[in-house]
């Protein structure tokens, strides 16, 4: 499901809010009608099942992560590329903070294997632009060499989750557009 009517995304976010304050364990159709005020019934009506509603989840990201994609596929490569994936998903996660709940919980999604499978898609596919991306700046030597890419692929992404999950964890108490900027900032500095 790519296109959300705006139905569609109410219930969506609302499921969000759901799983991120009470785990997938609380995430039912009852309690999800109740938390919008409708009847279970009107939520069959714009998806099919609780599995659709977070597939749909996981597309979401996915169609947010098309800008990115977008960003880093230019002819000419460069770290900026990569910083201005850093500050979109801070920036996606600072307008959506349940969505982190979703996304960097993966163990949610561990017993269906539609939903792990998306998931690992995702992951796979971020990881991919990002070792392609330096794999293309360390040939023009914008960054050291002296690294394997698939690891400076790893400090990223795992420099990236840990931020967002640690965010999450103390309750979205501090910036977190700032902290990743700064994260950047020191990545950066260990890259050139």
């Amino acid at each position: 499901m790519t296109n959300l009517t705006g139905r569609q995304y109410e219930i969506m976010q609302s499921s969000i809010r759901l799983i991120s304050e009470g785990g997938i364990q609380h995430f039912t159709i009852k309690a999800l009608a109740e938390s919008l005020g409708i009847s279970e019934p009107a939520i069959y009506r714009h998806f099919s099942s609780k599995m659709d509603i977070l597939l749909s989840m996981l597309t979401f990201t996915e169609n947010e992560g098309k800008d990115f994609r977008e960003t880093v596929n230019s002819e000419s490569p460069s770290l900026h590329q990569i910083e201005i994936m850093f500050s979109r998903q801070a920036k996606l996660f600072t307008e959506n903070p349940a969505l982190s709940a979703i996304i960097f919980s993966e163990e949610i999604f561990q017993n269906d294997t539609r939903l792990s499978e998306k998931v690992l898609q995702l992951m796979n596919e971020r990881q991919d632009i990002i070792y392609a991306t330096l794999v293309r700046i360390q040939q023009v030597k914008e960054i050291r060499t002296d690294i394997d890419p698939e690891y400076l692929t790893l400090m990223i992404m795992g420099t990236l989750r840990l931020i967002i999950s640690k965010w999450r964890l103390n309750k979205f108490s501090f910036d977190l557009e700032q902290e990743i900027s700064r994260a950047w900032a020191a990545l950066h500095n260990l890259l050139t």
